[in-house]
């Protein structure tokens, strides 16, 4: 489906892509009142889905810009808005490109890896299971420090999304679509694509 017959706008999709920040910002702040009271495994887990939801509002963003270029393809957005390994995938990979000091290539088998691992950690944080033979609850797998840093990482995302993130929402309904198109061509290398201007 392409932007001609969708049904979400690009104002949709601004207005879904802002309160996806809002509610990762929520989230945190409750997942640090229950740090503060020692639920840890709580805590992790409403961190974790705190990176979800900053995953869905960086491929909402996206999505504006396809929508307003006309390559907006809502049935495929619509699944990976739901999709837990999508946005968490979605966030692994908005970090790799747009936050890491490294300047090594990104290798999307890194991505599946964190993104699997991070899942694991989210469902261990919420529900009881066996762990080989032996069963176990949520609270004797979490421990303080993993919840410390859960918190910290997930703190420290919600800040940079607000001051980085957040304000190209505002921006991004008055790009000309064409030069959004060039943009687009020159971060993805596809150099060739001509716009008359």
């Amino acid at each position: 489906m392409t932007s001609k017959t969708s049904q979400l706008s690009a104002e949709n999709l601004k207005e879904a892509g802002i309160k996806s920040l809002q509610n990762a910002s929520e989230l945190v702040q409750e997942a640090r009142i229950l740090y503060e009271h020692k639920c840890w495994s709580r805590a992790v887990f409403l961190c974790c889905i705190s990176g979800e939801e900053l995953g869905k509002s960086f491929m909402t963003l996206s999505a504006v810009v396809n929508q307003m270029t006309g390559k907006f393809n809502e049935k495929r957005y619509r699944e990976r808005f739901r999709s837990h390994g999508e946005k968490t995938g979605s966030m692994n990979f908005f970090e790799d490109v747009f936050v890491s000091s490294s300047d090594l290539p990104i290798h999307p088998r890194e991505i599946d890896r964190a993104t699997k691992m991070t899942e694991r950690i989210k469902l261990a944080s919420l529900y009881g299971d066996y762990y080989g033979t032996e069963p176990h609850k949520p609270s004797e797998l979490i421990t303080e420090k993993l919840a410390a840093e859960a918190l910290r990482l997930a703190e420290n995302r919600v800040e940079y999304f607000t001051k980085r993130v957040r304000p190209m929402f505002d921006h991004v309904l008055e790009i000309n679509p064409e030069k959004m198109i060039c943009l687009q061509a020159e971060i993805l290398g596809t150099s060739d694509i001509q716009v008359d201007s």
